[in-house]
């Protein structure tokens, strides 16, 4: 081998052929051909160190190839291309795996209360039920909740979504009215219209605003400053947040998939795999 080319080599831990090993083309839910030689050679290190963690029991670079039958590999082998494409090293990447190995096989999955009010999609005959603890003052959750609302809708009636009530103390005694407005829009049948509509103004939300979005949304305006105000409302909010306590959960937006906590990045591309995963899961796929 000509120095220049081993030199080159041993820099990137990669053998001039190591990458073309990869069975590039079964990668899931990610573009390898859009990495950049150096993020190419990282991801092909960890697909050849790590292990698949359902299905087959090797490296995800093994799997891909010897076990066509086994999806969890691809869609493991496409979160390593996308980590890649976001510069992470090798031992980063590993342990973003190990992370997401938490949510989709933890130790304990959790039962988690319900309100068919606050939810959307069939919750009887729903195959992955998607939880969310969230704020309604929330920057993130402002982020986090319509983008995962639209995936779940999108994917049919397979999937529903319930929402919990998390006020955190960071925005005061507003945080829990915004919380209760949300409750007591649920008991007109709008909870989602109201919380998806309170979003994009979070930032301007004071007590006679949300008594407003209310008027806009065509709810009875008097109905809801009653519920509004009422002890069975405050009571609901209360509970839920109980309940997330409970769970240890300190700050929000936080998910669970079919009572599963999802951990690690919540952008568009993993939270629709998680998602795809989980039904895959459920119906038998591995």
């Amino acid at each position: 081998m000509p120095r220049v080319v081993f030199l080159v080599a041993l820099f990137w831990n990669l053998s001039p052929a190591a990458a073309q090993d990869i069975a590039w083309d079964r990668v899931l839910g990610a573009s390898p051909g859009s990495l950049t030689t150096a993020q190419k050679s990282r991801a092909a290190e960890a697909l050849r160190t790590i292990h698949n963690y359902y299905g087959c029991s090797r490296t995800v670079a093994e799997c891909l190839k010897s076990d066509p039958k086994c999806e969890t590999a691809r869609r493991v082998a496409g979160f390593i291309v996308r980590q890649a494409a976001f510069d992470r090293s090798v031992a980063e990447i590993k342990a973003a795996v190990l992370e997401r190995s938490r949510s989709v096989h933890p130790l304990k999955t959790h039962v988690l209360k319900t309100s068919a009010d606050h939810c959307v999609g069939n919750l009887a005959s729903a195959k992955v039920t998607v939880v969310v603890f969230a704020d309604v003052l929330c920057p993130f959750c402002a982020q986090v909740i319509p983008l995962l609302h639209r995936l779940v809708t999108a994917r049919g009636a397979s999937f529903a979504m319930c929402f919990k009530h998390f006020p955190t103390t960071a925005h005061d005694k507003l945080g829990v009215v915004a919380s209760e407005a949300v409750a007591a829009a649920a008991l007109q049948g709008k909870a989602w219209e109201y919380l998806l509509a309170a979003y994009p103004q979070r930032r301007t939300l004071d007590g006679k605003k949300l008594a407003a979005l209310a008027r806009t949304l065509k709810l009875d305006g008097a109905r809801f400053d009653k519920d509004l105000a009422s002890r069975a409302v405050k009571r609901f909010v209360a509970q839920d947040k109980r309940e997330g306590l409970a769970l240890g959960i300190v700050g929000t937006p936080t998910i669970y998939v079919n009572g599963k906590e999802l951990f690690g990045r919540k952008d568009e591309a993993e939270l629709a795999d998680r998602l795809d995963e989980e039904l895959m899961l459920k119906n038998g796929g591995r």
